[in-house]
């Protein structure tokens, strides 16, 4: 059983820097050695089974392996880059912060929407919702860690690509960080060691993209996936070469989710197989259905509660041998989505019944040119694929 998870991380760098948080970090890791900077990297869907892929054949994972240390700790469920980056941004879990997957319901817009794109669920565009929200704290979470870490005397720079700088998410989810804008990963290495040896203690995220991007359009099995790794982390390795020298520093690597193989020939859409779904559905005051939520390996269903029991017994015949159905009362009851009481915004967002499709399989909602599941690559459930990941600590020298 993996006894660390994606959310100790930050307690886990505050304990790093300044000795706080001992009771939330990993335990594994120790502050026999302080540090004055920590860089935390986040590699978007490069999961564990990747690390174990790879190491052989990467310098830097191979260095890794010879001079640093290598922790096996689990995503938080569901195992997808909205909840988890939320948390890496503010450290806050996902059952208190709520944003828990790339489409939800928001109460305050009595709709499904795409959080991190600020956008209606069936928009292609960002930042549709504008002029819908008054106040962002209402549907974005605006308590981090910022300001405790500035109380520590701990300053935190965020590499961030200009387009992404003034989205409505960034602005308010990240209130109190340094912001440090960038053009590409080359841009961000050329600024990092410009600040590096400043005389403070520093926290540094920057966020890797294209291994996820590459996982979904072409598969994790793909040669675009797999040259996407290497070039990631020749770009680490560049990072490394470039701060050698710098004093009391500590780099960590990790990842917020693995990927499952799937396939859009054998995706299943239940609104082709099972038409008589809608009437099981919940609608907004609008009347319109309040569907598709989650993604196609975690796809959350708002039902009529007094059709709870009924569309999942239906559901269990229909999807036998490709996915299992649980009502999210019980995965809440079995601290699935984390041991902490849930926050009552996350309560309010959360479907109550989900479908967790077994490894390489996928299901969805069809609607041309708007819910179609076009991936070869995807994240959200429960399996290993999924939630294991990497978490590797690399003293600078």
């Amino acid at each position: 059983m993996i006894k660390n998870s994606f959310n100790q991380i930050i307690p886990t760098v505050e304990y790093l820097l300044s000795g706080k948080n001992k009771n939330k970090r990993i335990k594994e890791i120790s502050n026999k050695k302080k540090y004055d900077k920590v860089i935390l990297i986040l590699v978007d869907a490069f999961g564990w089974r990747f690390f174990e892929k790879f190491k052989k054949n990467i310098r830097f994972l191979k260095e890794a392996e010879k001079k640093g240390t290598i922790l096996k700790l689990t995503s938080q469920f569901p195992s997808t880059t909205t909840a988890q980056v939320t948390t890496i941004l503010t450290d806050v879990p996902v059952s208190e912060h709520g944003m828990y997957e790339w489409r939800y319901f928001e109460p305050e817009l009595d709709n499904i929407i795409i959080p991190l794109k600020f956008s209606w669920s069936t928009s292609k565009k960002a930042n549709t919702l504008k002029g819908k929200v008054k106040n962002l704290e209402t549907i974005y979470p605006s308590n981090n860690f910022y300001e405790r870490f500035k109380k520590e005397r701990i300053s935190s720079y965020y590499f961030i690509k200009k387009p992404c700088l003034k989205s409505p998410f960034n602005k308010t989810v990240c209130k109190g960080v340094n912001f440090v804008t960038s053009e590409n990963w080359d841009d961000s290495v050329k600024k990092i060691t410009e600040i590096i040896n400043r005389p403070e203690k520093a926290y540094y995220f920057l966020y890797i993209d294209g291994v996820d991007e590459k996982g979904h359009d072409f598969g994790p099995n793909s040669k675009e996936f797999k040259n996407e790794i290497i070039k990631s982390f020749e770009g680490i390795n560049n990072l490394v070469e470039k701060i050698k020298g710098a004093k009391n520093t500590l780099l960590m690597v990790t990842a917020d989710h693995g990927l499952s193989e799937i396939n859009p020939k054998t995706t299943i859409y239940l609104n082709k197989i099972f038409p008589e779904i809608k009437k099981f559905l919940k609608r907004n005051k609008k009347g319109n259905l309040l569907v598709p939520a989650g993604g196609p390996r975690d796809m959350f269903l708002y039902v009529k509660e007094e059709c709870l029991d009924e569309l999942k017994n239906k559901l269990d015949l229909i999807l036998k041998n490709k996915a299992e159905v649980y009502k999210t009362k019980d995965l809440l009851n079995q601290k699935i989505f984390g041991v902490g009481k849930p926050s009552i915004k996350f309560l309010s967002r959360l479907g109550n019944l989900v479908i967790l499709p077994y490894l390489g399989e996928s299901v969805w909602w069809y609607r041309k040119g708007i819910f179609e599941q076009k991936y070869y690559g995807h994240h959200g459930g429960l399996t290993k694929e999924e939630m294991e990941i990497p978490l590797i600590l690399f003293p600078i020298k």
